[in-house]
């Protein structure tokens, strides 16, 4: 996948692909059978997801893939679902990292690259989801994040989402359209994960007043009850 949209790869090519280029890449029969695992390795960026759809592939050589670190074995239809959540993420808009980013402690050389990550989730509110596109453990991300920004990874996740959300209503889209940036099923999912919080989602036009801004004016640490 690569920025709003999605592209077909020739499998000799795949070894050249810039690490920058892709979220999510999908390996056909052509690709399994044809490449080594080694080959595409420095292709795939950290946080990138790997997907195997075979139809024609001996188990020997998905094994192959799995022992080198690769991916998982979804049938086209999942790899249709799966996407199609991927792009309603790629389509929300940008904020800016000062606008969800607490202010750094420590720089460290993980951080950035995990920060990335965030942008990419299908559901930027999953700390289960942050950590697994990164291949570390729950514990390791905590540890980044207190450490780099004395915020938790579920509290630093959450100023994201409402970084998005009060972009996105700002621009006026309905509530529908910004859960769906966020990774909720709807707007009564979106309502409720506010009021969790003590909040409400901004009406649309408006920006949330009590949102970032009300956050950066808290202690690091402070959870909304």
């Amino acid at each position: 996948m690569q920025g709003m949209g999605v592209r077909r790869i020739p499998c000799a090519d795949l070894a050249s692909l810039r690490a920058s280029e892709c979220a999510i890449v999908v390996l056909l029969d052509d690709a399994l059978n044809g490449l080594r695992p080694t080959v595409l390795r420095p292709a795939v960026p950290p946080g990138a997801e790997v997907w195997f759809c075979p139809a024609d592939v001996a188990a020997s050589r998905l094994v192959e893939w799995f022992q080198a670190g690769f991916g998982e074995v979804l049938t086209l239809r999942q790899v249709v679902i799966r996407l199609r959540r991927a792009l309603a993420g790629l389509r929300r808009p940008r904020v800016p990292r000062d606008a969800w980013l607490p202010p750094i402690v420590v720089a460290r050389a993980e951080l950035d690259p995990a920060l990335q990550v965030v942008e990419q989730l299908e559901r930027p509110h999953s700390v289960a989801e942050w950590a697994h596109r990164l291949s570390w453990s729950r514990q390791r991300l905590w540890r980044l994040c207190m450490s780099s920004m004395s915020c938790s990874p579920s509290e630093l996740l959450w100023r994201y989402v409402e970084a998005v959300v009060n972009e996105g209503r700002s621009r006026g889209c309905s509530e529908d359209r910004v859960a769906e940036w966020v990774g909720y099923a709807d707007a009564s999912a979106l309502s409720h994960a506010f009021r969790r919080r003590g909040k409400q989602v901004p009406a649309r036009g408006r920006p949330l007043s009590s949102c970032v801004s009300h956050e950066r004016d808290k202690p690091l640490g402070t959870v909304d009850r």
